[in-house]
């Protein structure tokens, strides 16, 4: 009898739907053709959507490449099937780093009463597709924290608080949500000042009370009063600026006053005053008549409240490339991919550093962290990022490809 032609009935894959890590080498799901007639088993060919996110071949083994998803099809006779890829990369783990890009996980930091800390996380791997977003808590409402920038209060005792980061993960034995916390205790140290008395009651002595600054260049330096009057009976007495003393000089400190001995009923002269870093401080002035014997002292303070105030923001590399073309700066990503960029403030330990907004527009979405290429973007108008910061700003024009 003459041999039925072959004829392809049924083509399915294994599974039509597959997640893979990244750092899986690959997955193996092949297609299965159902035929009639008695000829060779029909060859299946198989073919991807976007090389850039994965990778197939002729054996049907699936290669992640980059986060995302695409179809891959296979093809038999007159027959094809899909399977929709998405490619992840699932966090699993954080580090905490500090300002000096020290890893401060499970550790311990100090600082003083009153100054503030910056806090970052590191995802691990890089290029985690989970949420970036990081939920900070503190369990000392004097040492509090908001998207990474901890305040200390001003302290009379050393105390002590957990501070804790926490992510939205994906369990990728089982695919479902889990949540990865890790901590850094942060000590406030005291940083109080001496309080105002008059002790020596031949003088008095004012200084200005409070004081805001900034840390940008060129702003960083101000100037408070200080006045020494002597009184009527001490006409020709000679008075003196006893010591001057930052209680915290990481934050602010005080420089040497243009006139530190005064003679006779008054002067008044300036104290130079250098912002260093974030937080509160006090500046305290004993003066003194110059003759004295007795030890007796008066003192002043001045409240210090340094900002550092944002001055640019910039978007830089993060898993996605970021191109500066002129004086714009570009992103292109093919269709279905997703990545992350980096936004860095100017200062980059900027107390602003709450105030980070971004949206997307166009052929792109922006979700917790990770930028999704969701649809072909036409030629002239490409998707758009936009970061803002306060009344800062920077646009990244995105075009995706196929």
């Amino acid at each position: 009898p003459e041999e039925k032609a072959v004829k392809v009935t049924k083509l399915a894959f294994e599974r039509n739907k597959l997640t893979i890590q990244t750092s899986t080498p690959f997955v193996s799901n092949p297609a299965t053709p159902v035929f009639t007639g008695e000829g060779e088993t029909p060859a299946v060919h198989y073919a991807t959507e976007n090389r850039d996110i994965v990778a197939v071949d002729q054996s049907g083994n699936f290669y992640p490449v980059g986060q995302g998803s695409a179809t891959v099809t296979a093809y038999c006779g007159n027959k094809k099937t899909s399977c929709k890829v998405t490619v992840v990369s699932y966090t699993n783990n954080l580090y905490i780093i500090n300002e000096d890009n020290e890893d401060v996980t499970g550790g311990e930091m100090s600082i003083a009463g009153g100054q503030q800390a910056f806090l970052t996380v590191l995802f691990n791997p890089y290029d985690s597709t989970d949420p970036r977003n990081v939920t900070w808590k503190s369990d000392n409402k004097k040492i509090t924290v908001k998207k990474g920038l901890v305040t200390a209060k001003e302290v009379t005792e050393e105390t002590t608080a957990v501070i804790t980061a926490v992510v939205k993960a994906t369990d990728p034995s089982n695919g479902s949500k889990i949540k990865i916390s890790r901590t850094v205790t942060i000590k406030a140290i005291p940083a109080v000042p001496e309080k105002a008395v008059t002790n020596d009651k031949s003088h008095g002595l004012t200084v200005t009370k409070k004081k805001s600054m900034v840390t940008t260049e060129n702003n960083n330096i101000k100037e408070i009063t200080v006045k020494i009057t002597g009184k009527k009976n001490t006409t020709g007495d000679e008075f003196e600026i006893l010591s001057i003393a930052s209680t915290n000089e990481d934050v602010v400190e005080a420089g040497v006053p243009e006139a530190p001995v005064v003679s006779g009923k008054g002067q008044t002269c300036k104290l130079p005053l250098t912002a260093k870093h974030p937080g509160t401080a006090y500046i305290v002035v004993k003066s003194r008549a110059k003759a004295s014997e007795d030890g007796k002292v008066n003192i002043r303070r001045c409240k210090v409240t340094v900002k550092s105030p944002v001055q640019a923001v910039h978007v830089e590399d993060g898993t996605l490339d970021v191109e500066q073309n002129g004086t714009k700066k570009t992103i292109t990503m093919r269709k279905g991919t997703k990545g992350t960029v980096e936004v860095v403030l100017d200062p980059e330990y900027s107390t602003d550093l709450g105030n980070i907004k971004i949206k997307a527009t166009g052929g792109i979405t922006y979700k917790n962290g990770i930028i999704t290429a969701g649809k072909v973007t036409k030629a002239g108008k490409p998707a758009k990022l936009k970061v803002t910061c306060g009344k800062k700003k920077e646009t990244v024009y995105v075009t995706v490809k196929k």
